[in-house]
């Protein structure tokens, strides 16, 4: 980043300070001059030629500012007020009328101090506390951006850079696992910055290297005898491209902290490091990527399709054309399959996994109009090969597609297409019954019939889910189906932290009543609840009421609660899969639990309409004895 950067903003930020700006605002080409604090952002900047034909619009409403449009009508950026104080805090950044970043001031001193990524961009959320337009930490990066970032601090030598992504003391010693592992893991760390120094001083990663392809199977969750333990990703690593050569590099084991993923290790070349980084919490502590992990393909033949998908990808993300579209997922469906036909075992099924799902996504988007055909014949292929398991990943998939296509096609029969849907999951699981894609088939099902009142049906389906697919994520949410199922008369069980960040534990709600409300802005009672919930308060002011927020972002949440001037607690979930949905069951957008002033669960699924007559029983005086 370069130190001028700040210049721009701060003029610009001065322009538009003053919201009475509303005869004309700032210049288009002062608004031009905008620069992402943080570098290598991909974001839209017109060629001079057409940034005559650009606009500005002011915004009101919930935030003020400008909102920069280019000729085609497409966002280019968005100057806001997000708290109303007359001065912009925030600056957002997009491409091809998609938000991909923005900087934000949280203190008022048009100084941005956080950092953020958003949709094809990624995810990152950088915090920078001392506004030096450098990342101090983390508060969330995916292992797949941690692996990146290190490699790309690597090879610029910024040892700040790589700081910011390792674990820290603090966080080692917060970790619940034994003490030989917290010593482990800080020695771990302090040879990471030995080796991170020595690289940068050896010059190991050309200046004109790139990151290329994130390598690893899937993080595991490693368990401690009393709390909760800690999720870890072993034997990571990452493929670059150095002088034109696909080349592995080591990473090791990531450890997840809150949403961020940190690592312990310094990025090695797998020349330098032949026998792999050992994995630590792994039985035996096997070499990580000893030859390659398994989506390795070590044959320079195959690390060249691996090259020409990431080349069609880019064309992806640029074509305009249907036409052009369609023949580019062919294309990569064909090299995917070629690099499957030369591999063996898992890494095999990895790829044909890989293939099956891109096959999927390009039908659904409808860039790929014969996606469920091709999907198909995959299935007709592997059949006769007598492999169930990949004959029932592509079946489940034009499953799913296919009911897409029908479901979103105009004047289309909802009952029909549904009760279609659910007797194709059912012939699925007939067919595959041990494929891993029946426990999704299975949850589906009995979701549906949970909905529907059918409780005993979804209990079986439930039960079928644990005891055959133990280990996945459709077990951890039936189980918390099945409990919720069973919980009026037992302890309400909620931790969690507040949208404001206090922590949260029902238990030191004892005494009161209260209401756990599971929602979500998009849920079709989601208004009415609010309403009900709002009355409920006004007429028992010692009732509580705790909401669980489960949409797909915290600013969807943040957004909700503004427009209806909602005060109660909240606490963000982390979406329908989070770990606060998975715990209790949940697979409404809308739910209340009722829970008593013992802490014990009286209604698990109390409606808007009987809320009152539900609380006159609750908070009722007890009953005189004769």
């Amino acid at each position: 980043m370069k130190k001028n950067t700040l210049f721009f903003i701060l003029p610009l930020c001065a322009i538009m300070t003053s919201l009475a700006l509303a005869q004309g605002g700032p210049s288009v080409e002062q608004a031009l001059s905008f620069k992402p604090t943080q570098p290598g952002v991909d974001y839209a900047q017109p060629a001079e030629e057409d940034a005559a034909s650009c606009r500005l619009e002011q915004l009101s409403g919930d935030i003020s500012g400008w909102k920069l449009i280019d000729k085609n009508g497409q966002t280019l950026r968005v100057f806001a007020d997000t708290n109303g104080d007359k001065a912009m805090d925030q600056w957002r950044y997009f491409k091809e009328g998609v938000e991909v970043y923005r900087d934000i001031d949280t203190n008022g001193n048009n100084k941005p101090d956080e950092y953020r990524w958003f949709n094809m961009s990624g995810s990152r959320w950088g915090l920078d506390k001392n506004e030096d337009q450098r990342i101090e930490s983390w508060k969330r990066i995916s292992a797949e951006e941690a692996t990146a970032e290190s490699f790309y601090a690597l090879k610029t030598g910024d040892k700040s850079r790589f700081m910011a992504l390792l674990l820290t003391a603090e966080e080692i010693d917060a970790l619940d696992i034994t003490d030989a592992q917290k010593t482990q893991l800080k020695k771990l760390v302090e040879k990471a910055v030995t080796d991170f120094e020595e690289s940068v001083k050896a010059k190991t990663i050309d200046r004109k290297a790139e990151y290329t392809q994130f390598n690893g199977d899937k993080p595991s969750a490693v368990p401690s005898d009393l709390g909760d333990g800690i999720v870890a990703f072993e034997n990571v690593s990452s493929f670059v491209r150095i002088n034109d050569k696909e080349t592995q590099m080591t990473n090791g084991t990531l450890i997840q902290i809150g949403d961020a993923w940190k690592i312990l290790f310094c990025p090695l070349l797998q020349a330098d490091n032949e026998q792999g980084i050992a994995s630590i919490f792994l039985p035996g502590g096997a070499a990580a990527s000893s030859v390659a992990s398994s989506n390795a393909v070590s044959d320079q033949k195959q690390q060249d399709l691996i090259g020409s998908i990431e080349k069609i990808d880019a064309q992806l993300q640029q074509a305009t054309d249907k036409a052009q579209k369609n023949a580019l997922h062919k294309q990569r469906a064909s090299v995917i399959e070629k690099i499957a036909q030369a591999s063996v075992g898992e890494e095999r099924d990895m790829w044909y996994h890989q293939l099956a799902d891109g096959l999927q996504m390009g039908a659904q988007q409808g860039e790929l109009p014969d996606g469920a055909d091709i999907l198909g014949k995959f299935v007709e292929k592997f059949k006769a090969e007598g492999d169930d398991n990949l004959a029932g990943c592509f079946a489940f998939r034009e499953l799913m597609t296919r009911y897409t296509f029908e479901i979103s096609a105009p004047n289309a029969d909802w009952l029909v297409i549904q009760t279609k849907w659910y007797k194709g999951l059912e012939q699925f699981i007939e067919d595959y019954p041990n494929c891993p894609d029946s426990a999704e088939a299975l949850l589906q099902l009995a979701i549906y019939h949970d909905r529907s009142g059918r409780e005993q049906e979804a209990m079986k389906l439930y039960g079928q889910i644990v005891n055959r697919f133990p280990q996945t994520p459709q077990a951890t949410k039936s189980k918390g189906a099945i409990y919720r199922l069973n919980c009026v008369g037992k302890q309400m069980q909620l931790k969690g932290v507040t949208s404001n960040n206090k922590a949260l534990d029902i238990a030191k709600f004892k005494g009161y009543n209260v209401i756990v409300y599971y929602w979500t802005a998009l849920s079709s009672s989601a208004q009415a609840d609010v309403i009900a919930l709002k009355a409920a308060r006004a007429k028992y002011p010692k009732l509580q009421i705790i909401g669980v927020n489960l949409d797909s972002s915290p600013e969807i949440m943040n957004q909700f609660i503004e427009q209806n001037e909602i005060s109660w607690y909240q606490i963000y979930g982390k979406g329908m899969d989070g770990p606060l949905a998975s715990e209790m069951g949940i697979v409404e957008e809308s739910i209340m639990i009722l829970v008593d002033a013992s802490g014990k669960i009286v209604n698990r699924n109390v409606q808007a309409r009987d809320l009152d007559s539900a609380l006159k029983m609750l908070f009722a005086p007890p009953a005189k004895l004769d």
